[in-house]
């Protein structure tokens, strides 16, 4: 029997991970598992604030959580993952999953600034985020103070990796994502019509229509670029 996909959608805070898993999870077909949704799940369970929750509280969503997809995975069922995947964190508890599934990442890209507005705006637009998160850089800001931009690894994982800008419209499209991960080319049904689009691995600039392999197994693209991006990205 061919292996599930675990298909694993993450970024820095305010990038459009959620929202970009939501629209992954529908157009593709499949279950989506949300770390931040285990969290407040378990908050609503305890009825109690971030702030009051017992110190081992984030480690048990994450554990409920890899969990979660553990069993999924182990019953052939494929599944999208959302969550902030730090790689120093969470590598080995992703390494359990690379012999009974087929992984791919799918990595939010944004400008630093961009992505932290975004977060900024969120927590203090939606007064329920401090209290099923306790977002700190939220916190700071409301009291008056100069918060800065937090620290997020990338994970560096042996798998292909997709490098995603969710600035504006996605490009490439779902559609072209999910023919390239799926292989799903005689089929063009679709829930929704918002697109992706992807960072430049080799320089770091943001084009269109460029898709990356992870360069620890192989780098290759799938589309070409339609962006006026300096220098050479023939590969």
């Amino acid at each position: 029997m061919p292996k599930p996909y675990l298909i694993i959608i993450t970024g820095k805070a305010g990038s459009g991970k959620t929202t970009l898993a939501k629209n992954i999870s529908n157009d593709f077909y499949m279950p989506l598992i949300s770390r931040d949704q285990i969290k407040e799940g378990y908050v609503h369970t305890l009825g109690r604030k971030h702030s009051e929750l017992p110190k081992e509280a984030n480690k048990t969503a994450t554990d409920i959580f890899f969990d979660t997809l553990k069993l999924l995975l182990i019953n052939n069922v494929s599944v999208i993952a959302e969550a902030a995947f730090q790689h120093g964190v969470w590598a080995s508890k992703l390494e359990q999953f690379k012999d009974n599934a087929r992984i791919y990442f799918l990595i939010c890209k944004l400008e630093d600034k961009v992505a932290f507005d975004r977060y900024v705006k969120r927590g203090l637009d939606n007064t329920f985020r401090e209290y099923f998160h306790g977002d700190k850089s939220v916190e700071i800001i409301k009291k008056g103070n100069k918060a800065e931009t937090d620290i997020y690894e990338e994970p560096r994982l042996d798998v292909p990796i997709y490098y995603i800008n969710t600035l504006n419209e996605y490009n490439p499209s779902i559609q072209e994502l999910k023919k390239s991960i799926l292989n799903l080319t005689n089929y063009k049904f679709s829930r929704h019509s918002r697109t992706t689009a992807s960072t430049c691995i080799v320089c770091g600039n943001i084009s269109t229509g460029w898709i990356f392999f992870n360069p620890y197994a192989f780098l290759q693209s799938n589309f070409k670029s339609r962006a006026n991006v300096a220098g050479s990205h023939d590969i």
